[in-house]
């Protein structure tokens, strides 16, 4: 009797502890009982690196087939490049002051010469890296050794010509000073052999840098030889040399002017043009500071004559030519590279919804192409040219991945003002779960970006926003019983509870009646 009574009270506490484990389990809701209502729509919308962008939004909802459409988009917002130069000519000065001058740059001195070969020689570096194909040469100018042929285009020379051979324009980069000129300045012949160089193809971009740290004070016919008279500083020099540049630009040749140490306030560049020995008799030009005759030709940074203009400090010779003039010329290089975006699903959502991508596309000519649809993963991929004319192929992939609950989007690259959007669909199941009933759901647990800019990993980028959905049963209706529902389960409990009673209470009276 002892032990039968032991097995009951075992089994009954059995099930008083099983009852609310039954009682409480998960019901399945039909879908078609539901509402969805759509509580949050909020945005997420977040840069990364510098120009990087990425958004996340609903784009359509549907209360009667109870789906919200998701758009991922990512852009990069950098301006396009310019036209690339096609033929570039660094015009640099090579009167007397370069090589007098001394500089010292990250502490180390040298002459203003040697500072601009060492930072011409990183811009040609920099222009064959991004253009192989480009055309660079070198001219330049100060004044015939020959007296009697100062004031003619002997007073500049061209170094090396136009060519695509990247060795043959630093060799040629080496020997600038080498040639035997006297020591004054005639910008105006150094621009008009620069011209000289340039092909006769139209459709070719043309540069002219001119690296000067010095006006001019000789010009073409502007030197007498005969009578031993030298125009030095006279209004003539500067006028002929400001019209050589306006002349060049009206003829489709861009001049950028890199003005060392002449647009600074210096106590050598406040002296008048008088106090240098001008030999002018216009006294406007005699008074005027070196800084104001610099003005004069070639106007300010702000306000260039034409082109444009780069106030040069000693200091900032190499920065200034190797890298703002650089800019200058191609405009700001930017790339996004491996972007790896994951968009992570919940659990709420990835219980009961269905996911299925609706679009892949980009905003440059190309092709999404579905992988495969099947279950659990559902894959896109999208390819286009990465340039006009290029052979090189550039890859963007969509793909879902059940097993991780996440959505990854893959881009190799993303060219300037280039965007790729992605749309998926979240579809409530035909059966879900009572339990996310009357709560906000969150269509994402958070999105993580991970990039590269200009080759540089970029720091992660991460964001919880996103829009959200409820789901109600209306009052009129009641969940019906499913298999496995609660109501079920609780019947189930109370049958199999009192089966085990009716079993004890037997087994009590057949013990008794056989006892006696």
């Amino acid at each position: 009797m002892k032990k039968l009574t032991k097995l009951v009270a075992i089994l009954m506490a059995f099930m008083l502890v099983m009852l609310p484990t039954f009682a409480l389990a998960d019901t399945q809701v039909a879908k078609e009982q539901a509402t969805m209502t759509l509580v949050k729509d909020d945005k997420a919308d977040v840069k990364f690196g510098k120009y990087g962008e990425f958004t996340k939004s609903k784009s359509d909802f549907n209360a009667t087939n109870k789906t919200i459409d998701i758009t991922l988009t990512v852009k990069n917002n950098a301006e396009k490049a310019k036209q690339l130069p096609g033929e570039v000519v660094l015009l640099i000065d090579s009167s007397g002051s370069m090589d007098k001058n001394k500089v010292t740059i990250d502490g180390t001195e040298m002459t203003r010469k040697q500072a601009v070969l060492s930072a011409a020689n990183t811009l040609i570096n920099k222009l064959y890296e991004i253009k192989p194909d480009i055309k660079i040469g070198i001219a330049e100018y100060a004044t015939a050794k020959d007296a009697a042929k100062r004031g003619t285009m002997d007073d500049a020379f061209v170094n090396t010509a136009l060519t695509s051979n990247k060795d043959t324009v630093t060799s040629g980069l080496s020997n600038v000073g080498k040639h035997d000129f006297f020591t004054q300045t005639d910008i105006e012949a150094g621009i008009d052999t620069a011209k000289s160089m340039f092909s006769k193809d139209t459709t070719s971009k043309k540069y002219i840098i001119l690296l000067t740290d010095g006006i001019p004070n000789v010009s073409l016919g502007k030197y007498a030889s005969e009578d031993k008279h030298l125009y030095y500083y006279e209004r003539d020099q500067f006028d002929a040399t400001k019209k050589a540049l306006t002349d060049a630009t009206s003829k489709g040749y861009n001049i950028i002017s890199g003005l060392i140490d002449m647009l600074t306030d210096t106590v050598e560049n406040s002296v008048t043009l008088k106090e240098s020995n001008s030999t002018s008799t216009d006294e406007e030009i005699q008074n005027m500071t070196k800084k104001e005759a610099v003005e004069y030709i070639f106007g300010t940074q702000d306000a260039p004559t034409t082109g444009m203009v780069f106030n040069v400090a000693d200091k900032n010779i190499i920065t200034v030519i190797s890298e703002n003039i650089f800019d200058a010329l191609v405009g700001e290089v930017y790339s996004l590279t491996d972007i790896n975006i994951d968009d992570v699903i919940p659990d709420n959502i990835y219980n009961n919804f269905n996911v299925s991508f609706i679009s892949f596309e980009s905003s440059v000519k190309g092709k999404g192409n579905k992988i495969d649809t099947t279950a659990p993963d559902i894959e896109y991929n999208l390819v286009h040219d990465k340039a006009a004319g290029s052979d090189t192929a550039k890859m963007w992939d969509a793909k879902y991945t059940a097993k991780n609950k996440t959505i990854n989007l893959k881009l190799d690259v993303l060219d300037p003002q280039e965007t790729c959007t992605l749309v998926y669909r979240l579809t409530l199941k035909d059966k879900f779960s009572s339990d996310i009933l009357d709560k906000d759901l969150p269509t994402n647990k958070n999105v993580t970006i991970n990039y590269s800019e200009n080759g540089k990993a970029g720091t992660p980028v991460t964001t919880p926003k996103c829009p959200a959905v409820k789901l109600t049963i209306p009052k009129v209706a009641k969940p019906i019983p499913q298999t496995g529902t609660k109501a079920n389960t609780i019947i189930l409990s109370v049958v199999v509870l009192g089966t085990v009673l009716a079993i004890a209470i037997v087994s009590i009276v057949n013990y008794k009646k056989n006892s006696l």
